[in-house]
Order: structure tokens, then sequence, then C-alpha cells
């Protein structure tokens, strides 16, 4: 769920009300945050048409979260984590 209410809707979309793509520099980013692992995954859709950028995240949201019903760890483990384990 996002924290963030008001979009600039030229500049951010919300997808699905837990994702978020923006843009920066001209080119699209997709913005999720994932509970389990207390991160945000941030990663470019490389495109500059909001239509494809629109499109392209609705997909990455859905591939995110097939990988995490699945189990899979999307973060490695930090420092901390690998001395106090």
């Amino acid at each position: 769920m996002l924290k963030k209410k008001d979009f600039d809707d030229k500049r951010e979309i919300s997808i699905f009300d837990e994702a978020l793509i923006f843009n920066r520099d001209d080119y699209w980013q997709f913005r999720m945050y994932l509970p389990t692992e207390k991160r945000y995954i941030q990663q470019s859709l490389k495109t500059r048409n909001k239509a494809i950028a629109i499109e392209k995240g609705k997909d990455l949201f859905h591939d995110i979260r097939a990988e995490v019903r699945n189990g899979k760890k999307l973060f490695s483990m930090t420092t901390k984590d690998a001395v106090t384990a």
C-alpha cells in the first residue's frame, strides 16, 4: 500500500495502489515497497512514452508479486543481518 495519496498527474502514476511509476529526467521509473524485505525496489522502465511505461509497470508489478509469492528474495542479505545470523 502506498503512503502517498496525492500524485502529480504528469510525473507520477499509481499502479494497483501498491506501486508507482514516475518520470525522472524524461525517463519513466518504477518503484514498489516490499514489506517482507522492508525495502523499496526501483527500476528504470527505459522508455519516455507514458502509455508504454504504464504497461511495463503493470507487467513488472505482476512479475515482482509472483516472485515474492514464491518465496524468492529480491535483495541479498546485508552485512548487519549476516553478523547477527
